[in-house]
């Protein structure tokens, strides 16, 4: 049975759901993270940690015959927005600030 466009293109649409789902899930994370490494005392910039997650979705993105390259810009820009993220928080937890747009500096992790 052969399946129309439309069918086809819900699918994707529900995919689409998902990810945008998944996303905001791991930025809620982000969130809890800068708050942790806030309290601790532990610097936002973690390179060593970039590092290890994109080792690691380039080893997911082959082993699921997923281009490479491709998967590392779209993780350039989550880590990316993560990065400021958790800039914006820890500079507004530190000075008081109500919204994250009232703090400083970004850091772009991709350019150091």
């Amino acid at each position: 049975m052969e399946v129309d466009l439309q069918t086809l293109r819900a699918e994707l649409d529900a995919i689409d759901d998902s990810l945008v789902e998944a996303l905001g899930k791991r930025f809620a994370i982000c969130s809890r993270i800068a708050a942790f490494k806030k309290r601790q005392g532990i610097p936002m910039m973690q390179l060593d940690r970039i590092e290890v997650v994109k080792r690691r979705v380039e080893g997911l993105s082959k082993a699921k015959g997923i281009d490479a390259e491709l998967i590392a810009g779209v993780y350039d820009l989550i880590i990316r927005q993560a990065c400021v993220l958790e800039t914006e928080l820890m500079e507004s937890i530190s000075s008081g600030a109500d919204r994250p747009e009232d703090s400083g500096t970004i850091i772009d992790p991709l350019l150091s």
